[in-house]
């Protein structure tokens, strides 16, 4: 039985706390449910979500004081960009855009452009959406050198060889830079029946949530899967010697496609669960669900399947290398460049409204 709770099963959420009067449904699960009680949680959706600007305003008010070592704190840096956004012509969707991209840093500390992205995702243009969604991937070009890591690391995954070999020899775990849901430990404790000449890698990023518990798993393990903590510049080259990857639906499914790495793919979200079925369109990626309702029978079965037909990785190579030429970040900076060309042409006194 399914429990009523917030936003529940993708429904509409329930007022959140900000008014505790008027008529409430009385179901306790959802199959009790009728048309009168959905009646009575539409009327205060409608008036919940009237509030959504006060609420989102409140939020980045959060954001105050929070310096985060930083010259200034996180609220003055949005609205200097929105500030810089207005004086530099954009429109009132893209200012907007500009205010709010930090807005997810309380709550999600290590993937803050996913939070602001589907804050803003009902209401701005999919480019809009796109530039908040990964506006802390090209922002790395100006820092990551002074962390010791690659402010040039897309341009590994340009232009290499991949060697579809008949015979595995590897097959290489990575869920991005924290996991949270644990889906390391769940891939290598499924794939432990492969064959004994296939060997099993695990990447982590700093924020890998179950290390301890991924450690003191794989001690007990019959075959040893052997963890590499942040990879960095490495990572290409582990995922060119990979014969499949196995991973979540981040920026590594675009990095395995440019080098032509065949990957099978458990979301770590319904939020990469649209854009994996794509990839799977497009012949890149098996994809088979959300990681925490995939059985590990059936990740162990889609790995071994696909080890075994050398024909189908090498064709899921080639539909990679030809859907990811790693050249986005030269277009998307063209395409920034010409609208902002578009709007220094705009005539006086038409480029915003004030």
């Amino acid at each position: 039985m399914e429990t009523t709770g917030p936003g529940g099963g993708g429904c509409p959420p329930d007022n959140g706390g900000v008014s505790r009067q008027g008529s409430r449904a009385t179901f306790t699960g959802m199959e009790e449910s009728t048309a009168e009680d959905w009646a009575i949680i539409g009327k205060s959706f409608a008036a919940h979500g009237r509030g959504l600007a006060d609420r989102v305003l409140d939020h980045i008010g959060l954001l105050d004081g929070d310096f985060g070592g930083f010259a200034v704190d996180r609220l003055t840096h949005s609205l200097q960009t929105a500030t810089r956004a207005f004086r530099a012509g954009e429109d009132e969707e893209y200012v907007v855009c500009a205010l709010l991209h930090d807005i997810g840093d309380t709550l999600g500390s290590y993937n803050h452009a996913d939070i602001a992205a589907a804050i803003l995702k009902p209401f701005v243009a999919e480019e809009n959406h796109w530039m908040v969604e990964q506006h802390a991937v090209f922002q790395g070009y100006y820092f990551f050198h002074h962390l010791g890591m690659d402010r040039n690391l897309r341009e590994q995954f340009r232009g290499r060889v991949k060697e579809v070999r008949e015979k595995p020899r590897l097959v290489l775990l990575s869920f991005g830079g924290s996991d949270p849901q644990g889906l390391t430990l769940k891939a290598a404790r499924a794939l432990q029946r492969l064959p004994p000449d296939v060997d099993l890698l695990a990447v982590a990023g700093p924020a890998f949530s179950s290390r301890k518990q991924f450690e003191a798993f794989v001690a007990r393990l019959p075959r040893p899967v052997k963890l590499i903590n942040e990879a960095g510049g490495h990572i290409s080259e582990l995922m060119l010697e990979a014969d499949v990857v196995v991973g979540s639906g981040g920026m590594s499914v675009y990095e395995i496609a440019a080098l032509g790495t065949p990957g099978i793919v458990l979301a770590q979200n319904a939020r990469e669960e649209r854009r994996m079925r794509e990839f799977a369109r497009h012949g890149t990626v098996e994809y088979l669900g959300l990681g925490t309702e995939v059985e590990e029978d059936q990740l162990a079965s889609a790995v071994e399947s696909l080890l075994a037909e050398a024909a189908r990785r090498r064709e899921m190579s080639a539909r990679g290398r030809a859907l990811v030429d790693g050249l986005g970040a030269s277009r998307a900076a063209e395409a920034v460049l010409e609208r902002r060309k578009r709007r220094r042409d705009v005539p006086q006194g038409r480029g915003v409204s004030r």
